[in-house]
């Protein structure tokens, strides 16, 4: 099957709704998903919210950002179903430091993601603006009344997967240098929310590749660039990557100068390949 993506349509399935052109990945998945024969993965990710809007004992809200959505080892009452906008899952692992373990947009599942889940895993609150979050109370399933669906099953599964990986890509980082932290960081953010920028594009986010050598950069044109349009805030991003504000303005600058990120203030512009070899070259040199 042939998915077409068109980019520059605007979609209520990015975390900044209208605000932001759609992704590729969320704009194939509800293109696929409306084919008489869509892919596993691209049916499963469409409908989600689809899915769980149809149980009578959900609920919706809405936060303001800031606003905490559940907090880590309260008790785990009800699975979250993001909607619209973007919720940031992070560990108390300081006092006085927040550690944003990851970010969730429309279609994910939060909250009580596994049979028997006590408490809360981590805490959550809304990173933007018009967060609204579809509520199942796991009473749901658990008072006997009834019981999970194939398609709920399987979503919740997708979901505590995902949050697996995060995890394990969270400790494999911690063994790295702040640079490669940040440039992975970004990466991942570009391939879960960014849009493709089209090479003959113009845009005042863009500038010509003059990669230094102290980025490990050989002077090439760079290769494919997405636009990132989220909230992230340099101390945001330190948040994700565990280093100090101070710390990750310097690497960003460093790579804003060697041409691998354009922009500010929420709105960049990512070289994918330049940023994949400073990851290596800097994990490689640590």
């Amino acid at each position: 099957m042939t998915v077409t993506v068109d980019a520059q349509r605007l979609a209520p399935n990015h975390p900044l709704g209208s605000e932001a052109p759609a992704t590729p990945q969320y704009q194939a998945e509800l293109s696929a998903s409306a084919s008489p024969t869509p892919t596993p993965r691209a049916q499963g990710a469409a409908t989600v919210p689809v899915i769980f809007s149809q149980l009578a004992s959900a609920t919706t809200r809405n936060l303001d950002k800031g606003e905490p959505l559940y907090m880590q080892g309260e008790a785990a009452t009800a699975t979250y179903v993001v909607e619209a906008g973007l919720v940031a899952l992070s560990l108390n692992a300081r006092p006085d430091r927040e550690r944003i373990i990851g970010l969730a947009g429309p279609g994910d599942l939060v909250g009580a993601l596994t049979a028997g889940q006590g408490e809360y895993l981590e805490s959550a609150h809304a990173l933007s603006q018009g967060v609204a979050i579809r509520t199942v109370p796991i009473d749901h399933w658990t008072d006997g009344s009834t019981s999970l669906t194939a398609e709920e099953s399987a979503a919740m599964s997708r979901a505590a997967g995902v949050h697996l990986a995060n995890l394990t890509r969270l400790v494999e980082d911690s063994e790295t240098p702040v640079p490669t932290r940040v440039a992975r960081t970004l990466l991942r953010l570009g391939d879960r929310f960014g849009q493709r920028v089209d090479d003959g594009c113009a845009s005042a986010d863009r500038a010509p590749d003059h990669r230094s050598q102290s980025l490990g950069g050989s002077g090439r044109r760079a290769g494919l660039r997405v636009r990132l349009t989220l909230p992230l805030t340099h101390e945001t991003i330190a948040s994700m990557v565990g280093a100090a504000r101070e710390t990750t303005t310097s690497t960003i600058e460093q790579m804003r100068r060697g041409g691998l990120v354009h922009g500010t203030r929420g709105r960049y512009v990512i070289d994918v390949d330049g940023l994949t070899d400073y990851a290596n070259d800097a994990a490689a040199s640590s």
